[in-house]
This record gives structure tokens, sequence and C-alpha cells, in this order.
């Protein structure tokens, strides 16, 4: 995979060494277009760790569907606030788990939603 593909400049054995600069999720128009933004990133490099474009995809699904909190998702690159416009624009509730976006992601892999494929 190019380093495009991965958000990442693999190092000189294949690892993760640097990452790519985060897409403006702000652009985004609709879910349409978000998920072409998350696809084109490939990963997001959240507080803590990097979540897979599937992974996201899947999780803000559940999101939209009232099934996870919106704080399983990461902030950067102003996704989380994206995702919030866009569910507000349709009428969708928001759910929010603790107070940050780790509670959110271990009580989103507690119910065993991260893992299942949609």
């Amino acid at each position: 995979m190019s380093e495009q593909e991965t958000g990442f400049t693999p190092d000189s054995q294949g690892q993760a060494e640097t990452e790519r600069p985060i897409p403006d999720f702000s652009l985004a128009k609709d879910w349409q277009n978000l998920d072409e933004l998350i696809d084109q990133a490939g990963s997001v490099q959240g507080s803590r760790e990097v979540f897979p474009a599937d992974w996201l995809k899947s999780v803000i699904l559940d999101i939209r569907t009232e099934q996870a909190a919106i704080n399983a998702i990461p902030s950067a690159g102003g996704l989380r606030r994206k995702v919030a416009e866009l569910c507000q624009a349709e009428g969708i509730k928001l759910r929010a788990i603790g107070t940050d976006q780790q509670d959110g992601q271990n009580r989103y892999r507690e119910l065993g939603r991260a893992d299942q494929e949609h």
C-alpha cells in the first residue's frame, strides 16, 4: 500500500513512523461525502490510538441509529463535530457516555459492537 492509502509514512522496517495530516471533515456536505473523506484518510489518529476507516464508518452508523455514543469516535479533524451536525440535521438524538472519547470507546467495545460487521 502506498503512503496515501495507509495514511502513514512507513519507516525502513515497514512500521508506521509519521502520520499524514488529518482531513478537514467539516467540509463534508452529507453522509456520503463524509464516508468518502474517511475512506480517503484511510485511518484517523485519535488522542490514544489510530482508528481504521472501516471501524469509524461502522461506529458512525451505530451513532446514527442511536446504538453508540458520539464520544466513541475521535474529534480529530472535526469528525465528531461533523457527525453531530449531520445527526442534528436529521433529528437523530446523540448519546454520550462518560466524559471523554476513551469512555465512549470502552463502553462501545464492552457492548461488543465494535467488532461486529454491519
